[in-house]
Formats: structure tokens, C-alpha cells, sequence
């Protein structure tokens, strides 16, 4: 939604109020219906209409100050939790002064009436919710985004440093109030509704929020103050690509973002990783550097922006375990762990259980039918075993026979024994190599492949791929009646990074069946840019991660590799 060249500046239409078409202005006697508050209040017109109440503009008889009247039926209320939450809410905002925060007047209740209400009257703010610029299609500069959550982040901030916090428990679109000033937009945070404060009992026992902006401590129903940056960072995220949080993938308690986040700078997608991270203790919670991260955003510093995100970085704890699966618990997070400063250290365990499958990877013999498949270490050891025992054999043989002649050539004995002993081995041991070179093509495959999978995961840059189909091929293992069964997966990916706007499409083979996959799934992957393939980029890339030994991890960009046979180093990489 981020559009920094076609952007529309018009706000939403009174109209566009949700509830408003049912609840245009009544005439003044209905307005004024409500006994508790007709003595202090005159009511203007009504805002909105729920299920549970309504919401007026009213003016203080007093002093004709404009003020919001809240108003709750309560024999409407189906549920008394509601009620108690409406209470809560009273109550907390009596304890609130913070800029930012509609100023609180009054709580008042009428039970003994025909029609019991309770009301909360609160400083009217003349503007408009940010869900309803949302459906307005309102397309919001990237700098009015970071604008709206700098000054949201000094409201948190102000009501966590409170004694005890409060924590709103609800940061969402439409809870967030605009006014459209001379300076930009001033922003408000309304409904308090879901609040928790230790103060009012029970404050933060019952599960509040709405689903795909809650933090997972408080899905938990342990919330905390770094859950309402949670929330705001998943907002930030609607902000900026327009996907709605309770539409996304999650995996292992995390949101998968990258995918939406390509037309952005890398340092933004890596600042709201660090807010999303489900662990509260691994997240960014730290109220100053989110807002040095935000004005840097709405500076389009995003330079500077890098190496914030990357500062002081907290090295991740992770048991690196073997994995069987792309979708297995725990894949998530060792991706996650692995550093997005490159050249990254890969953890030692994690380089031992990689090389470790690098010992049972396969190649393909034959790249354009696909038909042989051979075990390249096996094959390979074999064939040197072969070599050597034969040489051997023929070296003691010719060196027995050379020894036997050896009386019958008094004067160049030692000459003659060499050049029956050399010669014949040269002629074994050369074609041999020769044969090992050309008919096992899996000496260059290997070299390469090795070398582009060390420089992957040294200087990779992480992102989610898509799988776009999966296949079933039948594949000759030996020369044999033996067939050995394969599946093709195939993904697409877009790097921020890369010269070209459309989806890369890669693949992989595998011999275990990815039951755990579909179309439509996301997979970690990593990538680097080369500029060695014809003076031109090309992007390799590996999903994440390399899983147990007996699975065929055959690549096409490793395919590709060793079709160029070039042993890659870090200077063919395109960093930045």
C-alpha cells in the first residue's frame, strides 16, 4: 500500500463510517433518550452503532466542549464479560493522562431504569479511524506510514512507563484515530476495552485482542508491554503491503512476511523480523531504537537503517538437529538463526550435520533426459579403488619382471628396469585418469556444487520461496531393474535485490516424499547473485534446509553450476 509516486491524499467520507448508513442523525428527541446524561450533555449526532451500543458526538452543556458519548445497553449485552470489560475500561482511563489518548471526563450508570445503560464520556476526536483510510484505498506514503508509527510508539511507550503499565492489548487499524492537520497526520489511540493493568482485578486474566495482531505470549494469556509493539508491528505490515495479518502463513508461532515485503528495502523487512519474532526475550522491544529505526524509514535513510538492524544483534541459542522435513518444527527457527550479516559464521553443529549430507549427495549423470542417476561418492570411490588396486598389480608385475631381465642387461640395468616398469604404468595409469575424467562427470559436479553451497551459506540472503507444484518422475538409480522413485519441486521466489521484477522459478529433486508440502506453501530459502554465467547475473538458491543423508538434494542451480564446471569464489558474488 506504500506508493511513494501516485498517492492520494484525500481522507475518507463521514460516510464511510462503519455502521454510519444505519445510523444517521435522529431527530432530538430520540437523540436525548438517555436520562443519566440529559441534564450535562446535549447529543449533536451519532457515530456508530453496534450490537451492544452507540457512539455520539455531544456537546458539555457547561462549557460547550465537543465530547464523545460512549454508551452501552446493557440488556444487550450478551455475554457479562462484555460488561465487566466496559467497566474496565472506565476505570483505566480514569488512572490515563498521556498526549495522545482522548482525555477522560466521566463514567456514568443508570441500572435502575427502563433501559439500564452504562456511559464513558471522553474528549471527542474529530477524525478518522486508519481501517476506514484502509477502505478507502487510501494509499499512504511510506513516509506518512513511519510518520503514524513513530508517534504511535511514543503513545506505548508513554503508557508502559506508567506504574503499573498499562497495555492496551488491542493495537489495530481501528483503534487508531487520524487527524488530518497542517503538518501531517496527528494520531490517537481509542478503545481501551481490552486494556490490562494489575490495578483492576483480573486486568490481564481473560484472553482480549483480535486474532493475527496478538503477540504469542498473549494468544497465551500472558501479556505483556512488548505485545503491543508485537501488534504494531503487524500493522505496520498491513501499512505497507496491504495483506490483511489473519491471511498469512505462520510457522512455528511466526508470521512469514518476506514474501509480501519484496518492493522493499531488505533493512525494513530485517527491523519488522526483529518485532515479529514469537520469543519475547530474541524480539525488539526496546521502545528508543524502534523509533530511531522509524525516522530513519521516514528519511529513506535506509543506509543507516542497515546497520541499526544489524547493531548489537543478539546471537540466537538454537539446537542445530537434523531435519527430516521442510515443514518440521524447529526449521523455522535455525533458518531464522542463521545471521543476516554476510559473510555469516554458520554454527559449528550446524556445519557438521551439512557436511555430513554433503558426503550422500547425489548428481545427475545425464542433465538433459534426467533418466540415470548414479551415487557420486560411491561411484567415485569405487572407481579410484579400481585404479589403484589395478595399478598396484601392475606395477608389481612389471617391477618382477623388470628385476627377472635385469642380469641380461649388464650396462644399463637400472634404465632398462625403469622404462619396462614406467612406460606400461603411464600407459594404464593415463587413460584411466583420462576415463575417470570424461565418463564421471560428477568430479566437476562435485567440485562446484561444494564450493556454491559453502558460498550460499556464507553470503545467502534469507527469503520465503512459494512452492508452485510438485511432480512425480520415475528415475534409473543403476543399470539396472531397480528404478528409484523421485519428486520435482518446483518454487518461485522474487529477491528485493535482483535486476528483474519478475518471479525466479527454481527446482529440486527429492527421493522422500514431501508429504508436508503443497502448492501455495512457503519455504525458507537462500540465494546469492553471481556474475560469472556469459558476463551476466544469475541467481542461485537453496531452500532451507539441507535435510537428512538419504534424502537426494539435487538442486537445478546445482545442475547449472556444474554445466559451467566453474569453481565459484566470493568475488563472482553481487552483494547489495
Amino acid at each position: 500500500m506504500a506508493n511513494e509516486i501516485e498517492c492520494s491524499h484525500e481522507t475518507p467520507a463521514k460516510t464511510a463510517y462503519r455502521g454510519y448508513d444505519t445510523a444517521q442523525t435522529r431527530d432530538h428527541e430520540e437523540m436525548t433518550s438517555i436520562p443519566c446524561i440529559a441534564k450535562k450533555y446535549e447529543i449533536l449526532e451519532c457515530l456508530g452503532r453496534g450490537s451492544q451500543g452507540e457512539v455520539y458526538r455531544g456537546k458539555r452543556l457547561g462549557d460547550g466542549s465537543e465530547v464523545a458519548i460512549k454508551v452501552m445497553h446493557i440488556k444487550s449485552v450478551k455475554n457479562w464479560k462484555m460488561y465487566e470489560l466496559f467497566d474496565r475500561e472506565a476505570k483505566v482511563l480514569l488512572t490515563i493522562h498521556v498526549d495522545g489518548v482522548a482525555k477522560f471526563y466521566e463514567a456514568i450508570e443508570d441500572l435502575n431504569g427502563p433501559d439500564p445503560v452504562s456511559v464513558i464520556v471522553q474528549q471527542y476526536i474529530d477524525g478518522h479511524a486508519l481501517s476506514e483510510f484502509i477502505k478507502a484505498h487510501h494509499r499512504f506514503l511510506l513516509s506518512d506510514i513511519a510518520d503514524i508509527l513513530i508517534q504511535l510508539t511514543t503513545i506505548l511507550e508513554s503508557l508502559h512507563a506508567l506504574n503499573p503499565p498499562v497495555i492496551h492489548r488491542d493495537i489495530k487499524p481501528s483503534n487508531i484515530m487520524l487527524q488530518d492537520t497542517a503538518h501531517g497526520y496527528r494520531v490517537w489511540l481509542i478503545d481501551f476495552g481490552a486494556v490490562a493493568n494489575p490495578v483492576i482485578k483480573d486486568g490481564g486474566s481473560t484472553l482480549a485482542g483480535t486474532y493475527g495482531y496478538m503477540a504469542p505470549e498473549q494468544l497465551m494469556g500472558q501479556p505483556k508491554p512488548a505485545s503491543d509493539l508485537y501488534s504494531m508491528a503487524v500493522m505496520a505490515f498491513y501499512l505497507l503491503t496491504g495483506v490483511a495479518p489473519e491471511s498469512l502463513e505462520i510457522a512455528d508461532f511466526r508470521l512469514l512476511i518476506d514474501p509480501h515485503l519484496q518492493n522493499l528495502p531488505f533493512s525494513v523487512t530485517l527491523l519488522l523480523r526483529q518485532m515479529l519474532e514469537p520469543h519475547i526475550d530474541q524480539r525488539l522491544t526496546d521502545t528508543k531504537t524502534i523509533r530511531r529505526a522509524l525516522e530513519l524509514i521516514k528519511k529513506s535513510d535506509f543506509k543507516s537503517l542497515d546497520a541499526l538492524v544489524h547493531h548489537d544483534k543478539a546471537e540466537k541459542i538454537v539446537t542445530w538437529t537434523p531435519m527430516k522435513s521442510y515443514k518440521q518444527p524447529g526449521c523455522i527457527e535455525q533458518w531464522d538463526a542463521l545471521s543476516d550479516v554476510v559473510p555469516r559464521k554458520i554454527p559449528r553443529e550446524a556445519m557438521n550435520n551439512i557436511e555430513n549430507r554433503l558426503k550422500n549427495i547425489y548428481a545427475l549423470t545425464d542433465m538433459e533426459q534426467f533418466s540415470v542417476f548414479k551415487r557420486a561418492k560411491c561411484y567415485y570411490s569405487f572407481r579410484k579403488f579400481q585404479i589403484l588396486i589395478f595399478s598396484i598389480t601392475a606395477m608389481m608385475v612389471l617391477s618382477l619382471v623388470g628385476l627377472l631381465i635385469q642380469p641380461f642387461f649388464y650396462n644399463n640395468s637400472i634404465l632398462v628396469a625403469c622404462c619396462y616398469t614406467l612406460i606400461p604404468i603411464a600407459f594404464i595409469i593415463l587413460p584411466l585418469i583420462g576415463a575417470v575424467k570424461d565418463g564421471n562427470p560428477n568430479t566437476s559436479y562435485c567440485k562446484s556444487s561444494n564450493s556454491l553451497l559453502r558460498l550460499i551459506l556464507s553470503y545467502g540472503r534469507k527469503t520465503f520461496a512459494t512452492v508452485k507444484s510438485i511432480e512425480f518422475e520415475f528415475a534409473v538409480d543403476r543399470p539396472s531393474s531397480e528404478y528409484c522413485p523421485l519428486w520435482k519441486v518446483t518454487y518461485t521466489f522474487n529477491p528485493v535485490d535482483d535486476s528483474s521484477d519478475d518471479d525466479l522459478v527454481r527446482y529440486f529433486y527429492t527421493r522422500r516424499r514431501p508429504d508436508d508440502l503443497k502448492p501455495g506453501d512457503l519455504i525458507p530459502c537462500l540465494y546469492i547473485i553471481t556474475c560469472t554465467v556469459m558476463d551476466g547475473e544469475y541467481v542461485y538458491s537453496i531452500p532451507w534446509p539441507i535435510l537428512e543423508q538419504d534424502d537426494v538434494y539435487l538442486s537445478g542451480d546445482f545442475l547449472k553450476a556444474r554445466k559451467y564446471e566453474h569453481l565459484f569464489v566470493a568475488s563472482d558474488i553481487k552483494v547489495g
